[in-house]
């Protein structure tokens, strides 16, 4: 059976950084004309599953924006996992596995029609490495994705209740669950982790089945964030005896629920926290960072597309003299997926899960008390 590691990409080229800058700068013009070059097509309805054509529209961005974080970060494992992903989920979707060779010969039509031909080269090579492994990302994707994390017994039959309740819509149910289920901080910071964090990944992985709608998955986003919201509200005397957290998604980021659980876990131990929620600019947080002097910055990203934001996040971060010695912690679905990405943010540790996070941020308190 053919495994993703099979997949060879040993002989894909480093893309020259000045081919990376054109790919940028005409990076509209490409998905633009790739656009047109799509809907010039007769059958494309029916090459997208009669979806509408908006989901092919951002698919379409989407690849631009991952290609351009690809080229800047040199990371050919990610690109081949992705693409893995993207067949998988949008085949369930209703796409047909033609569309996306149909995709990728419009992207060379378009590239070769605006990138210098000097500069191209090895950004044509990165894209028909794409076609000629068409039938084996085929036969990958149709493989499990993630592997299922491990859910103590203590907790397996709350996810299973919470999980249902969350495909239901029933609110009520899950938080009529939750205050039979939770006592205490530490019962909080298990039923996050095992419990939410878990029951949400399931349904992504439902969606990218195509056995729930975006509708569904929002609704249970949704119903979670209100149940970490109500639990928070049983735990607010716990006063902070620590230093200062701040808590955010970066900019473009609008998966948020991985970062509040984080946030809530450290405010439980002490820690006083500022949790700002997703998609928060960069240069509003740096501000935010001068006047409250944090010891800690935890940035949260799920989207490979946001590689570029997160890397340029934490150089301006770590160059502003002002935040000198502020430790940045990354964390988020796309580091958990890929181990090592995080290392090429800049950042200063990774955490998987907030127990983790907790870990390392009183490691480091530890570490500044004795200095």
């Amino acid at each position: 059976m053919l495994k993703n590691n099979q997949l060879d990409i040993s002989k894909l080229p480093e893309v020259p950084a000045e081919a990376i800058k054109e790919f940028k700068e005409k990076q509209n013009l490409i998905v633009n004309r790739v656009k047109d070059i799509l809907n010039s097509r007769d059958d494309i309805n029916k090459l997208i599953g009669y979806n509408s054509l908006s989901i092919m529209y951002d698919l379409n961005e989407i690849n631009a924006k991952f290609m351009s974080n690809i080229f800047q970060i040199d990371d050919y494992q990610l690109f081949k996992t992705t693409f893995t992903w993207v067949y998988r989920a949008y085949y369930n979707q209703g796409f047909s596995y033609e569309y996306f060779q149909v995709e990728i010969n419009a992207w060379l039509k378009a590239i070769k029609e605006f990138i210098n031909p000097e500069l191209r080269k090895e950004i044509i090579t990165i894209y028909e490495w794409i076609l000629d492994n068409h039938e084996n990302i085929i036969r990958i994707s149709k493989e499990p994705g993630r592997d299922t994390e491990e859910i103590p017994e203590k907790w397996q039959e709350t996810y299973n209740q919470y999980l249902q309740h969350l495909l239901a819509g029933d609110h009520l149910k899950a938080d009529k669950l939750c205050k039979e289920t939770i006592d205490t901080r530490q019962d909080a910071r298990e039923f996050f982790e095992h419990v939410v964090r878990n029951a949400l990944y399931e349904i992504g992985e439902l969606w990218e089945a195509g056995k729930v709608s975006i509708a569904k998955e929002h609704m249970a986003s949704s119903i979670s964030s209100r149940i970490i919201s109500n639990i928070y509200m049983n735990f607010l005397d716990n006063p902070s005896v620590k230093g200062k957290i701040v808590v955010t998604s970066i900019a473009n980021e609008f998966h948020e629920i991985g970062a509040r659980i984080i946030a809530d876990s450290l405010e439980f131990e002490g820690w006083d926290v500022k949790f700002l929620g997703s998609d928060t600019p960069l240069i509003d947080l740096i501000t935010l960072l001068r006047d409250q002097q944090p010891f800690v910055l935890g940035l949260s990203v799920s989207m490979s597309y946001n590689l570029e934001k997160v890397i340029y996040a934490v150089e301006k971060i770590k160059a502003t003299p002002e935040l000198k010695g502020l430790k940045i912690l990354v964390g988020g679905k796309i580091f958990n997926e890929n181990p090592g990405l995080w290392e090429k943010t800049g950042a200063d540790a990774f955490a998987k899960n907030s127990e983790e996070a907790v870990q390392i941020v009183e490691k480091w308190w530890q570490e500044g008390n004795k200095l």
